[in-house]
């Protein structure tokens, strides 16, 4: 889906191991940090694009997190406000997509 250029436009986020998400941030172990992970994290890549094309949040390591204490949310919160903040995210011009109908589709929907 993050090929097609129908998405071009598109910021995809994905699930990410906290200590992956860190090193990121921290612009650490650059080809470990671009590398593409499992599931949903082989969009990894993108996030290394300029601009971004994807952007992890972190949602634990292994296992993923066993509870949402202040920790946790904190990690998240660190995650969406860099989301937020950073220039590089920022939405690029957008242009509206919407389906046409021929006349005689659009009968036959109204009818």
């Amino acid at each position: 889906m993050i090929e097609q250029p129908h998405y071009g436009d598109c910021l995809f986020i994905f699930n990410d191991n906290e200590h992956q998400f860190r090193a990121h941030q921290a612009r650490v172990d650059t080809e470990h940090r671009c590398r593409a992970g499992g599931g949903n994290a082989a969009i990894r890549p993108y996030q290394c694009q300029r601009p971004p094309r994807a952007c992890g949040i972190p949602t634990g390591d292994d296992k993923g997190y066993d509870r949402l204490d202040e920790p946790t949310r904190a990690v998240i919160d660190e995650a969406i406000t860099h989301l937020t903040r950073d220039d590089a995210f920022a939405p690029p011009e957008r242009s509206a997509v919407r389906e046409r109908q021929s006349p005689s589709a659009r009968a036959r929907t109204a009818a």
